[in-house]
């Protein structure tokens, strides 16, 4: 008897059903119930052959047949008769061995991934070439949106966040005169992912509905470092970002900025000394965005400024750039503290503040001056648009300074050093409200200056802070002006209560629920001590 031949395969003892991947890879192979395939063989979107000389697929063949066919006559049928759905039958023979051996390789598990053309139906879009992708998902989101025309009315209809986008973000290009009819015009035809991608999110931004879009353009643009990695993708990424900042998703904005700043790190980008003014406005949106997020929800953020430190020093921006740069800086510093366990420094605290003076000092006074409604609005030389810019500069500035002092806003009396912290805080939470009082206030058509749901929390976490200085703190400690406290949180409430009537905002309704709790107006608990949880802020105990 001569000895078998190197190819042959060996035959498995009766009973036994086992492909050649899990036997390779020395694990069980578990078959569903009435699938032809493995469990592990279909995770990994592979081809599962049986190792006998049986076809795993024809199941029916299995049981109607009480032995097995000659080798030679089962490779003849494989060549002659092989369907999409099922692997060609191998035999270990030698006349078809090496006729079979191109055949074997072809639907190796892992060669298999790699050979497109035989039937593309049966892969998976991710594993499709990059243009046969992009065109999928391009017309995948196409499908999504309505024509042309309808784009075009809803953006110039309810675009109007468009230009306090494009200048907050500091970001999109260096064309910052781009109106968002050309915008439209541009990605409306593009081949780009990315660039559809920013369409969907722009449209579904204006509507302020249809959000599966958000998580559509998220799961196949952003969520494909192919697409992220561009200047288009990023520009799709921030628009993104702030979308669901708007729509008050602070949560799914954070793991955005995350995956942009992955990207940026994968691009290289402001690494060195070597960037162009776009790529420096892009970093730095992702940069402020990753802060604002990480401090509101208490999280860490993603980028060290250790790292950066050629891009944090860099000259040839405006200066209202460099003022939101150095207060992001400082954002990150609160973050380490109050990251770190234990109490916090005080006389940290106090160094961080004079660097917070050191920042408003490079603005002149009358640039912090604003009127106390729009129909004073007089300001010469300013465009509305410019207006709105510098409340948000100056908002920010606050909300920064209001969280640095938050922890030294209980039980500061007069003679206690943390008493300043206090007042700090106090006057900060005065100054946010005022500034939202204007961003909130509506023109004759009906728009406000800016709208952002996620800033709505923000002012309501600065109105919380003046009912706990005013109802839930020691006499001493109370503030000096409690009938203008309490007029600010009065107009806050107004403004939650539109929010909730007129666009059904649940967000404005639990904030409202809350400072009605604070205020005492809730006549049946008022006498009663209650603990009042707030998200991403804490727990206040009414007593």
């Amino acid at each position: 008897i001569s000895n078998p031949l190197p190819h042959r395969v060996r035959k498995m003892r009766k009973g036994t059903r086992s492909c050649t991947e899990c036997r390779r890879r020395k694990t069980r192979c578990v078959y569903p119930p009435g699938d032809p395939v493995c469990v592990l063989c279909k995770s990994r979107d592979g081809r599962c052959i049986e190792q006998g000389y049986e076809d795993v697929g024809i199941s029916e063949s299995k049981s109607s047949v009480p032995r097995k066919q000659p080798a030679n006559e089962k490779a003849s049928q494989g060549r002659n008769g092989t369907s999409a759905d099922q692997p060609p039958k191998f035999s270990g023979d030698a006349e078809t061995s090496d006729v079979l051996v191109s055949e074997r390789a072809n639907y190796a598990p892992i060669v298999s991934l790699l050979l497109l053309d035989r039937d593309q139906r049966m892969y998976p879009p991710f594993l499709l070439p990059l243009e046969d992708k992009s065109a999928y998902v391009c017309s995948t989101i196409r499908s999504m949106l309505p024509g042309y025309d309808t784009i075009m009315s809803v953006l110039t209809k309810n675009g109007s966040w468009w230009d306090s986008f494009r200048s907050k973000a500091y970001a999109i290009s260096e064309a910052p005169s781009q109106t968002i009819e050309a915008f439209c015009k541009r990605t409306y035809t593009s081949s780009n992912p990315a660039d559809i991608g920013a369409l969907a999110v722009a449209f579904a931004r204006s509507l302020n509905k249809h959000r599966y879009l958000y998580t559509l353009v998220d799961d196949l643009v952003i969520s494909d470092i192919n697409y992220t990695a561009t200047i288009e993708g990023l520009e799709c990424l921030i628009l993104l970002a702030k979308s669901y900042t708007d729509c008050g998703q602070p949560k799914r904005a954070w793991l955005v900025w995350r995956k942009g700043a992955s990207a940026t790190q994968l691009m290289g980008l402001c690494c060195g000394k070597n960037y162009s003014r776009t790529e420096l406005r892009l970093w730095c949106a992702i940069y402020h965005g990753d802060r604002f997020c990480s401090m509101l929800l208490g999280l860490p953020y993603v980028l060290n400024d250790n790292h950066y430190q050629s891009v944090l020093t860099a000259a040839g921006m405006g200066q209202g750039f460099y003022f939101v740069l150095r207060c992001a800086i400082i954002c990150g510093r609160i973050i380490d503290r109050n990251m770190t366990a234990g109490k916090p420094s005080f006389a940290k605290a106090m160094e961080l503040d004079e660097e917070l003076s050191s920042i408003a000092s490079t603005q002149p006074e009358d640039w912090w001056s604003v009127p106390e409604s729009m129909d004073h609005f007089q300001l010469q030389g300013l465009e509305l648009s410019d207006f709105r810019e510098l409340l948000l500069q100056q908002f920010y500035f606050f909300w920064v300074k209001l969280y640095l002092h938050l922890p030294f806003l209980v039980e500061s009396t007069a003679s206690s050093p943390h008493y300043f912290s206090r007042m700090a805080c106090i006057e900060s939470a005065k100054q946010i409200l005022r500034r939202y009082r204007l961003l909130r206030c509506k023109n004759k058509s009906g728009s406000c200056l800016f709208e952002c749901k996620t800033t709505d929390f923000a002012c309501f976490t600065a109105a919380v802070v003046l009912l706990i200085s005013t109802f839930h703190c020691s006499a001493v400690g109370r503030s000096s002006s409690v009938d203008e406290d309490l007029e600010l949180v009065a107009t806050t409430d107004r403004l939650l209560l539109g929010e909730e009537v007129q666009n059904e905002c649940k967000v404005a309704a639990q904030c409202r629920k809350v400072l009605q709790t604070l205020s005492l107006n809730d006549p049946i608990t008022a006498d009663e001590s209650r603990e009042v949880i707030i998200p991403f802020f804490g727990a206040v105990i009414r007593k």
